[in-house]
């Protein structure tokens, strides 16, 4: 099985300006980097995307991307979940508001991103299949997505509330990463940890936890994002130290320090 992903973009006349191109190509990127990182969480190996071929079809530009090299320890079936993921989310916000399995609030709004370059820059449309094996259906960005997509993060209650899950990085760009519980739902909830002391959120890394703050929920109930007050170990977990976790993932911090990291998060 080859994992690989089919991006269309059908053109207007004069073709697709490079701004739109490129935009929409690091949205999608991003997508399948965070959904990678919900669906194989922890300290796996990430893939790099690249585009493999570039051709034109009556009209439409299609993209093929996939892996540049296989990273060690992961299997084709794992990497090919963040593609899958992404077209049935898509499929799936055409027909409800509520935040997709594996997407992140971040995740949902790259797909009302994605919809804004429609009419714009040379692009007519967008839609996305996944080529795992068996062709998917083709999951266009339509207004029904956008709009969906959009009520889908609106906070519909504000409630001081605790979920449970597992803390971990669910964005890894160098100067926004984000942090997210993940929980059994299969939506990773995203967290805003300021208010919390910096070791706590190291010693809480990739850990499952009770956390408490000021929930979000969408009109369907679904937790969108928390803003963390205070962490604990969940009954039954194993307790772990900052020193037990120094060093030990390296890629979540890039390099940076703890100090630096925390920074980061934080947007300082």
């Amino acid at each position: 099985m080859t994992t690989t992903m089919e991006l269309l973009l059908t053109q207007q006349h004069g073709g697709v300006a490079i701004r739109s191109y490129t935009s929409l190509l690091d949205q999608v990127l991003l997508a399948l980097e965070e959904l990678d990182r919900v669906a194989v969480p922890g300290r796996a190996s990430r893939p790099e995307w690249a585009v493999r071929d570039v051709s034109t079809v009556g009209g439409q530009l299609r993209l093929l991307l996939s892996p540049r090299t296989l990273p060690r320890a992961r299997s084709e079936e794992t990497l090919a979940q963040a593609g899958s993921a992404l077209v049935a989310g898509v499929l799936a916000l055409s027909q409800e508001p509520e935040i997709p399995v594996l997407f992140s609030e971040t995740t949902v709004m790259r797909i009302d991103a994605v919809g804004n370059r429609i009419g714009r820059g040379g692009v007519a449309g967008v839609g996305l299949t996944s080529l795992n094996g068996v062709r998917s259906a083709t999951a266009y960005v339509s207004d029904a997505v956008q709009r969906n997509a959009a009520e889908a993060v609106e906070p519909a209650t504000v409630a001081y509330s605790s979920l449970v899950g597992k803390l971990d990085v669910i964005s890894a760009r160098r100067e926004r990463r984000r942090i997210g519980l993940l929980t059994e739902a299969g939506r990773p909830v995203l967290c805003d940890v300021q208010r919390v002391p910096r070791e706590t959120i190291l010693e809480a890394f990739e850990q499952q936890v009770i956390a408490s703050g000021k929930l979000r929920r969408n009109s369907r109930g679904q937790p969108v994002r928390l803003d963390v007050d205070a962490i604990e170990a969940a009954p039954g977990a194993e307790p772990v130290t900052a020193r037990d976790l120094l060093g030990a993932a390296p890629e979540l911090t890039a390099g940076l320090s703890a100090g630096d990291y925390m920074a980061v998060v934080r947007g300082r």
